[in-house]
């Protein structure tokens, strides 16, 4: 049995050889791009949503509970 090559890394990128996301898609990496920091208003914002949708999850209780993301 032959082996096929690897094709070449889309963005010609080197090929990472170690433990982790490998196949993190190209959208994903663009993503990455933006430094999100605690003291931006855009990070706060993106914070008070996704503790807002998680406390929407229980239902009737939530004003009983809070949500700290880590």
């Amino acid at each position: 049995m032959s082996a096929t090559p690897l094709p070449a890394p889309e963005l010609g990128e080197p090929y990472l050889l170690t433990p982790g996301p490998l196949t993190t898609a190209y959208s994903v990496k663009q993503a990455m791009l933006k430094d999100w920091g605690s003291w931006d208003d855009d990070f706060r914002a993106m914070t008070r949503a996704v503790r807002s949708r998680l406390l929407a999850l229980i239902g009737d209780g939530k004003d009983s509970y809070d949500c700290v993301p880590i």
